[in-house]
């Protein structure tokens, strides 16, 4: 089975206040992201901090990014087999880019885009099989997603720009929100 996860566990720090909160079109960021996945698969949670929508997961540690978001899911969430993962402040993200990448993960442990020579890391596909070597990643304080894409341990499928422009302009569905100013931009 391959559950939702919306990624509410960061500090907004340069947002200066709790942006999942933040309306966009009429709805909090955290409802869009929880929508959009919603569409895409039957269960969703919110990992992180909880916001009274879906199940919630709390982050086994405090503050350690993605990693250890995905690393907290499939520890509370025994019956997955894999996880799509969406951010709560990327509300550009179009559905169908998230059906393509489930429709796809049945053949890989990991499904990410890169856009711009950069992956884009929190709208992806990750698998169960992942689990001890996110583990293993935070044991070592090596917390960038790109040590797990690039590990040569999984079957990972990389979905590129050509790819991505047939879901839309993915400079501006990978739009992400981290200033107040970045809202108006949206």
């Amino acid at each position: 089975m391959i559950c939702g996860a919306v990624l509410t566990g960061g500090r907004s720090s340069r947002f200066g206040r709790d942006k999942c909160q933040e309306t966009f079109r009429g709805k909090k960021l955290v409802e869009i992201a929880f929508e959009k996945l919603s569409a895409v698969v039957d269960e969703v949670y919110v990992v992180g901090k909880g916001y009274g929508i879906g199940k919630h997961v709390e982050d086994v540690f405090e503050y350690l990014g993605p990693l250890n978001a995905i690393y907290s899911f499939f520890t509370k969430v025994s019956d997955a087999g894999g996880v799509m993962v969406l951010p709560c402040d990327m509300p550009l993200v179009p559905v169908e880019l998230l059906e393509f990448i489930k429709n796809i993960s049945g053949n890989f442990d990991i499904v990410v885009p890169e856009y711009k020579g950069f992956f884009e890391p929190l709208v992806g596909y990750y698998g169960r099989t992942t689990l001890p070597k996110i583990k293993s990643l935070i044991d070592q304080q090596n917390l960038a997603m790109k040590n797990l894409i690039l590990s040569p341990d999984f079957r990972v499928k990389i979905i590129n720009e050509s790819e991505l422009k047939k879901f839309g302009d993915p400079s501006h569905f990978f739009l992400n929100i981290n200033y107040p100013e970045d809202m108006e931009k949206i």
